[in-house]
């Protein structure tokens, strides 16, 4: 397969701005340059990188890691469902606002300079709102204290697996088991839907995160460096 360039609409469209994304093949990392060079006569302004392994200094359009998706995984055949299911969230999206972007501390939407930090919030609005009135999440439990909402996720059910896309304990609430208790709700709707495999990725720069999932018994299933290369 000959490595190449492709158009993302979606983000195009939301950013207003032309972006592309290579997957990067060792075999081709010499047609790197003349690849980039055919995107920017395109009219590309941002292309991301993929690749399976960190590499090396191939391009003079400096390619810039900005994150390492590690996607965790867990089998649900064998595990406990206590049937605790935290009810699902019917609120207001803009009252989880806060947890959303605390979610995305590490996101390379909000870590790369060249993005305005309005990216970076609109984009993690856009995923609060669609979760919340159920276009990309099939079920939103939120812990919901005296005064604010401490900590919540969101979870997409698939054929074959569930993935959890937002997961966060606001940083005034850690330490409290609250992220437990969401996850085991997660896991607890999962099983009740017969799904046998959860998913969820995080950066793998956000220990916590990192130490969380491997702590409460996912395993990690790939990494991924992720670039991007402003043309």
């Amino acid at each position: 397969m000959t490595m190449e360039f492709k158009y993302l609409e979606w983000d195009s469209v939301f950013f207003s701005l032309k972006i592309g994304r290579i997957d990067f093949e060792n075999s081709a990392a010499i047609v790197l340059d003349d690849i980039l060079d055919k995107a920017c006569n395109n009219g590309f302004k941002l292309i991301y990188l993929f690749s399976d392994k960190e590499i090396p200094h191939l391009s003079r359009h400096t390619p810039q890691l900005y994150d390492i998706k590690r996607v965790y995984e867990m089998d649900l055949r064998n595990h406990q469902n206590s049937n605790e299911i935290i009810a699902d969230y019917n609120g207001h999206a803009d009252e989880i606002l806060e947890l959303a972007y605390q979610s995305g501390i590490y996101s390379r939407f909000r870590l790369d300079p060249n993005l305005p930090a309005h990216f970076f919030y609109s984009l993690y609005k856009e995923w609060t709102v669609k979760s919340v009135n159920k276009t990309i999440a099939d079920y939103v439990p939120v812990v919901v204290g005296n005064d604010d909402h401490e900590a919540f996720g969101t979870l997409k059910i698939h054929s074959d697996k569930a993935v959890i896309g937002l997961f966060a304990v606001d940083q005034n609430h850690r330490r409290k088991s609250l992220g437990r208790k969401v996850m085991q709700s997660l896991i607890n709707y999962s099983i009740s839907r017969d799904i046998k495999h959860l998913e969820v990725a995080t950066q793998k720069q956000n220990l916590e995160a990192c130490f969380f999932y491997e702590k409460i018994g996912f395993n990690i299933q790939s990494e991924t460096f992720i670039y991007h290369i402003w043309l």
